[in-house]
C-alpha cells in the first residue's frame, strides 16, 4: 500500500471514528447534564434547568487564515477557555481589524471535545509542499495555522490547503472553529468565496 493511499484510509478511519466518537459524547453530556436544585443557588430560581460543566479557563484555540493568490479572506480568530472570542480582520473581511464577540459554554465545551476527540494534539505539526504526502499540490490556496493551549502545554498544526494529502480532519475542525466563533460576522463579503 502507497504512503499515500495508507494516509488515506487512516484518515477516512479517524473522520468515521470520530463521527461515532462525537454521538456517543454528545449523548454522554445530554446524560450527564446536571440539575441545578433551587437550595444550591441563593436567591436565584433554578427548578428544572441543567448547567453544562464549567469550560476550561486555561484552554484556548487560535486559527491563522493565511493568503491566496485570489481574495481569500486572511484574518485571525481566538476562542478562549472563558468563551471571549478576538478576530483580527486583515484583508478581503468586511470587519478590518479587531472584534470581539463570545460563545456559549455550551458551544467551547462541544468544540473542546472535537478537538479532543481528533487527537489533535497528535496530528503533525506541519504539511507542505516539500512533503511526500502533498502530491498533487496547488500554489494558490492558503495556509491555515491552528494553536489549541491547554494550561501549560500546546500543540500547533500548519495546515497548507495546497497539500492535497493533509488530513480531512484539519478541514473539519477548522469550519468548526469558523462555525463556534461564527467569523461569518466579520468575513462576510462579495470577495471571499475563495476559501
Amino acid at each position: 500500500m502507497s504512503a499515500i493511499t495508507a494516509l488515506q484510509c487512516s484518515a477516512a478511519l479517524l473522520l468515521l471514528v470520530t463521527s461515532a466518537c462525537a454521538r456517543t459524547a454528545a449523548n454522554a453530556r445530554a446524560d450527564s447534564a446536571v440539575a441545578v436544585s433551587p437550595d444550591s443557588v441563593s436567591g436565584a430560581s433554578t427548578r428544572g434547568t441543567t448547567v453544562a460543566p464549567a469550560a476550561s479557563a486555561g484552554w484556548s484555540v487560535r486559527m491563522e487564515r493565511g493568503p491566496c493568490h485570489g481574495t481569500c479572506p486572511v484574518y485571525t480568530v481566538e476562542i478562549q477557555g472563558d468563551g471571549t472570542v478576538l478576530f483580527n480582520g486583515i484583508r478581503n473581511v468586511a470587519a478590518m481589524g479587531a472584534q470581539k464577540g463570545s460563545v456559549t459554554p455550551d458551544a467551547l465545551k462541544r468544540l473542546q471535545e472535537q478537538f479532543r476527540l481528533a487527537n489533535f494534539a497528535t496530528l503533525p505539526h506541519a504539511d507542505s509542499d516539500t512533503s511526500s504526502t502533498c502530491r498533487p499540490y496547488a500554489t494558490d490556496l492558503p495556509t491555515v495555522t491552528t494553536v489549541v493551549r491547554d494550561g501549560a502545554t500546546s500543540h500547533s498544526v500548519r495546515h497548507d490547503h495546497g497539500c492535497r494529502g493533509a488530513p480531512p480532519i484539519l478541514n473539519t475542525l477548522e469550519q468548526l472553529v469558523d462555525g463556534t466563533s461564527n467569523t461569518m460576522q466579520w468575513i462576510k463579503s462579495s470577495k471571499t468565496s475563495d476559501q
